[in-house]
């Protein structure tokens, strides 16, 4: 079936594996809570504008499309691929009531409904059996990807809402160090330039696509500023060493957050998620322990993934912007 695509969030079904798009379901609520981590409760709850969600109202609002989704799941499971009386997704509007629900509650909505999704998809061994959305047929691999998508769009939504109600990353430049890739696992090899095109920089492959390689992991990113302090404290880290594409100076690290938009070069990128640190890289640390840069546990000293917006070319010594204006 024709993959899905999106203008707006740079969403590309194609690029999707099966487990790709499973996987990222079990993985939704973390990304989620550190997309709108330190915003106090009224900051949360505020719209740029009456018909423009508030950042709880769009982590909810994935909750609701997950649940949607799961239901078209369910139908095609059954057998019945014209289905009736279905749901549709709710807009924003002027006269919604105030939106009360705990942000950890509609956070724990969430990993439940993207945990039964993937469970009622794996449940279907023919993924390619299909249910009519509006006169087009749609098989469970198309709504598994889609529901990614809903992830993918809304994160997105949250960043430019965080940065409308003036508390994003704000608007900075550094400079990139150094570059990075190899054909499996670390350290990365440096370089002086490479093309940053939809699937990451080009000539990088990850050994492990079960944790890594994922589109909105599509870029490695860590700062040069981080890699020095944890230097002075006695680790053996050094750019590459961890794994990262790019490495960067000039930045407020602990201050971006998914949803934060980059332009590294040529190239427009999209911040997605803190890296989460593997057992692979714990030869550069003090007692083996890479929890050092597990943002858990030690906030704003983690590499971060990114997604691509935009291609293009990246070199050492090119301008890094947060939150370019354009």
């Amino acid at each position: 079936m024709t993959a899905e695509t999106c203008e707006q969030c740079s969403f590309d079904g194609s690029r999707w594996t099966d487990q790709d798009a499973l996987r990222s379901l079990g993985v939704v609520t973390p990304r989620l809570r550190t997309a709108v981590e330190h915003l106090d409760d009224a900051t949360l709850r505020s719209r740029p504008g009456p018909e423009v969600w508030s950042a709880v109202e769009y982590v909810w609002h994935i909750g609701e499309a997950l649940r949607l989704i799961g239901d078209y799941v369910d139908r095609i499971a059954e057998g019945d691929p014209n289905p009736s009386g279905m749901g549709h997704p709710t807009v924003a509007t002027s006269s919604d009531p105030p939106f009360e629900a705990p942000l950890d509650e509609v956070l724990s909505q969430v990993r439940s409904d993207g945990r039964a999704l993937a469970d009622r998809a794996r449940a279907i061994e023919d993924w390619s059996r299909w249910v009519n959305l509006r006169g087009r047929p749609r098989d469970v691999a198309w709504w598994v990807r889609h529901a990614n998508h809903e992830i993918e769009h809304h994160l997105d939504d949250i960043g430019r809402v965080v940065v409308a109600l003036g508390h994003g990353a704000p608007p900075r430049s550094g400079r990139v160090t150094d570059l990075h890739v190899s054909g499996g696992g670390v350290p990365k090899n440096p370089v002086g330039r490479f093309l940053i095109d939809r699937d990451g920089p080009a000539g990088d492959v990850q050994a492990t696509r079960a944790h890594h390689g994922r589109p909105w992991q599509a870029v490695s990113l860590w700062s040069t500023e981080i890699i020095g302090a944890l230097r002075e404290e006695g680790h053996a880290i050094s750019p590459g060493r961890a794994g990262e594409n790019i490495t960067v100076s000039g930045l407020d690290w602990a201050v971006l957050r998914p949803g934060t938009r980059l332009r590294v070069g040529d190239a427009r990128l999209r911040v997605a998620a803190h890296a989460e640190p593997c057992s692979k890289i714990s030869r550069w640390f003090l007692d083996g322990d890479q929890s050092r840069v597990d943002h858990l546990e030690h906030p704003g000293w983690s590499r971060l993934y990114a997604a691509v917006i935009r291609p293009g070319d990246v070199r050492v010594g090119d301008t890094v912007e947060v939150e370019p204006g354009d």
